[in-house]
């Protein structure tokens, strides 16, 4: 007996020479086949218990009484099968399902024809070049029925025509379709491949190398997973898989937050929800230019409540620092300078209030997002804006008659710059695992986001990582 690295044993057999393998994908003792592809590694012998445990659809599914004397009945692939369940469409869903199917003795052999009417086969190239099934009845409303009036009509349309090279020409297959279709029956594949190892405590074969293939991958998972209620059995491996990308993770975030919004909730992931929020909250409005690739539908509805909740709350906290920052003046003997009284300090507080203004201005007009620029330079203060000697400088050039001691104003800005950096410190907190500047995030990410904003936690779920 030989064990191999995912913990398989294998069972060498001296039948016809062959090595029988007993463990996963098919053991020996397994009692339910599941048949995905006619790929014979998407062909499974798993233990009932195992399922039962990890899935509460398949719990179900054995509890229910089967007509096994239907003439839709299948032989058993192999001896010591009890349950069979074959991949195929149900209903009008457009994605296809495991189907229990009948098992009798006479029955006829595990149906290679739903792989060709589904095109769940890796092969569907080839299964592609079979017919559907026959049937005597017809349908008048079919839609095959009107397909077919429109290609004879469009026939006629083109043999009204007069000979060219274009008629002549044969239409090309719509190849880039047919690779589409191939690939994401390749990812469904694959994910229920993933999942059952799963079952198995066994590590899911999940890119480490490269995010975006592991997103897809998990994207996937997660919609099978779902399906068959097995969530919170497949929650801690993706969790894992992700926080091995360490920052690449935060980088790709950044990128689509909306789209990692939506893998954030069936996985239960604070840490991704956070981020995606934050970057959502502070960017919005993001309308009429929507600036991420996953669009605004997909989001939950009472999830976006959310993220305007929480972009009206630092829209607000922004006009009240704003306010406060345009108040601001500076008084002397315990009262607030005049002009008359104090021409020169008069002059600096208008002089930072119309710089302000002005950059107000500027943002609102180019990029609302962009605002967090702003508040970063506000917080750096000192001689990042508005330099002291160049102020004194530009004041001594306009004011020809030297009615002010410019030189003497340096601290009144200074006192403006300190206030003012004080004001925005609460706006340039950054919630983000990312450094903003490095990132090249201009919006701010101040967004706090608790506990009681993860949708899981509303329903009694539990925080994950």
């Amino acid at each position: 007996m030989a064990r191999d690295v995912s913990g398989t044993r294998r069972r060498v057999s001296n039948e016809g020479g062959c090595s029988v393998t007993d463990g996963f994908p098919r053991w020996a003792k397994g009692t339910v086949w599941i048949h995905l592809s006619e790929d014979p590694k998407y062909q499974y012998q798993l233990h009932k218990a195992v399922l039962e445990r990890t899935s509460p659809w398949f719990l179900d599914e054995f509890k229910k009484t089967i007509d096994e004397s239907s003439k839709l009945a299948v032989q058993a692939p192999k001896d010591g099968v009890k349950y069979l369940f074959i991949l195929d469409h149900v209903g009008s869903s457009g994605e296809p399902s495991l189907v229990r199917k009948a098992l009798h003795p006479k029955g006829r052999n595990v149906p290679s024809h739903e792989s060709r009417r589904t095109g769940i086969a890796p092969r569907a190239r080839e299964s592609l070049q079979y017919p559907p099934p026959y049937s005597e009845t017809i349908d008048l409303s079919s839609p095959r029925l009107e397909q077919s009036a429109a290609v004879k009509a469009e026939n006629k349309q083109v043999s009204d025509q007069p000979l060219n090279e274009s008629n002549l020409l044969p239409k090309q297959p719509r190849i880039e379709d047919e690779n589409k279709a191939a690939k994401q029956l390749e990812h469904r594949l694959a994910a229920y491949n993933n999942l059952f190892r799963i079952f198995y405590n066994l590590t899911p074969e999940i890119s480490h190398a490269n995010i975006d293939i592991a997103l897809d991958q998990c994207e996937t998972l997660l919609k099978v997973a779902e399906r068959y209620g097995s969530l919170y059995v497949v929650r801690p491996y993706l969790g894992n898989t992700f926080s091995q990308y360490r920052h690449a993770l935060f980088v790709a975030i950044a990128k689509d937050p909306p789209r990692w919004l939506n893998v954030s909730i069936p996985l239960h992931s604070a840490s991704i929800f956070s981020e995606a929020i934050i970057h959502l909250a502070g960017h919005w409005p993001c309308l009429p230019d929507w600036p991420w690739p996953t669009t605004l539908e997909t989001i939950d509805r009472q999830v976006l409540q959310i993220v305007k909740g929480k972009a009206r709350s630092l829209s607000e906290r922004r006009s009240n620092i704003d306010r406060d920052i345009l108040q601001n003046t500076i008084a002397q003997n315990g009262k607030t300078i005049t002009l008359a009284a104090s021409y020169e300090t008069w002059v600096i507080v208008q002089l930072f209030r119309d710089w302000y203004l002005e950059q107000q201005s500027h943002y609102r007009k180019a990029d609302k997002s962009s605002y967090g620029n702003l508040y970063r330079l506000l917080r750096k203060g000192g001689d990042a804006y508005l330099p002291a000697e160049k102020q004194v400088e530009m004041l001594n050039e306009v004011d020809e008659c030297s009615f002010g001691a410019w030189e003497e104003v340096g601290e009144d800005l200074k006192l403006l710059k300190e206030f003012a950096q004080g004001a925005v410190e609460p706006l340039c907190k950054n919630g983000l695992m990312l450094d903003v500047e490095e990132a090249g995030v201009q919006y701010l990410t101040c967004v706090e986001v608790r506990t009681e904003d993860f949708p899981w936690m509303r329903f009694g779920g539990e925080e994950e990582s």
